[in-house]
């Protein structure tokens, strides 16, 4: 799958409403580099907000959402 194609399909899942993790990007779409996704996705014009949030063994992850 191409950068261009995983953008795509995240910017997809963005703007169905749902946020984002480094490990759902991974498992949803394969793709290991979200940062570098969203800063693609960001060069578009789009506004996106970055949450940090704590997973299941306490760490703390970013969660991109789409701004409305």
């Amino acid at each position: 799958m191409t950068t261009k194609s995983q953008s795509s399909k995240i910017l997809a899942y963005l703007k169905e409403g749902n946020g984002i993790t480094p490990i759902e990007a991974l498992n949803l779409f394969g793709c290991f580099r979200l940062g570098a996704r969203i800063a693609d996705i960001k060069k578009m014009g789009y506004n996106i907000v970055t949450e940090m949030v704590k997973v299941g063994d306490g760490k703390r992850v970013a969660k991109y959402h789409l701004a409305i």
